[in-house]
């Protein structure tokens, strides 16, 4: 289910973006020169939505709920870090709803 996930995410992304497993089912997503959050923001959304349907596996149907969290480098953090820690701060603040959500960093 994460390698079909995985190819759903990245056809959302451009060719100068990477995605990577991060975790067990989490994924870190670099947006290469982005100029606005609304960008960030239309690309989650996109994300959010072709994870929706259902993924087939060999003898059933999985569903799962997208929780995205958005940070912006580099307006929340000067290192490579700093915007990583913000970003899961943001998906860990939506993780324990039941709707799938995106959030941006506080």
């Amino acid at each position: 289910m994460l390698q079909q996930a995985a190819q759903r995410i990245k056809a959302c992304l451009r060719q100068t973006d990477t995605v990577v497993c991060f975790g067990g089912d989490e994924f870190v997503i670099l947006l290469e020169h982005i100029d606005s959050e609304n960008f960030a923001a239309q690309i989650a959304e996109k994300i959010r939505l072709v994870l929706q349907p259902p993924f087939i596996l060999t003898d059933s149907q999985q569903h799962i709920s997208p929780k995205i969290g958005i940070a912006l480098f580099p307006c929340h953090g000067t290192d490579e870090q700093q915007p990583l820690r913000q970003a899961d701060g943001a998906m860990y603040g939506v993780k324990n709803s039941d709707d799938n959500a995106v959030c941006f960093t506080g």
